[in-house]
């Protein structure tokens, strides 16, 4: 159980490393797919072009899902949505938080 924490955090932490652009800011890609102004993101939006690229900020009207979109979406944008989610996260978007913690 242990070995398997470990495993699990120097994946993660591989993963930061192999991300980060040589200057030590936050990556430009992402999962293979490069970050882009959500500008232009927005441009390219309900295209399968879309799926191929995530915005580099987070917008609740624009790039946020509901449950119901979710249920009707396919496994491609289901792991979009999630990669994309966790490249959020891992940013500590204040947009994403301040729509994630809503209640809070």
């Amino acid at each position: 159980m242990n070995l398997d924490k470990s495993i699990d955090d120097l994946s993660k932490r591989i993963e930061i490393f192999d991300s980060l652009n040589g200057d030590g800011n936050y990556p430009n890609h992402w999962r293979d797919k490069e970050i882009i102004p959500l500008n232009d993101w927005i441009r390219l939006r309900g295209t399968l072009s879309a799926l191929q690229y995530f915005p580099d900020d987070f917008n609740k009207y624009q790039t946020y899902l509901t449950e119901g979109e979710l249920k009707d979406a396919d496994e491609w944008t289901w792991k979009w949505y999630s990669d994309y989610l966790n490249l959020m996260e891992y940013k500590r978007n204040p947009n994403y938080g301040n729509t994630k913690c809503f209640h809070c």
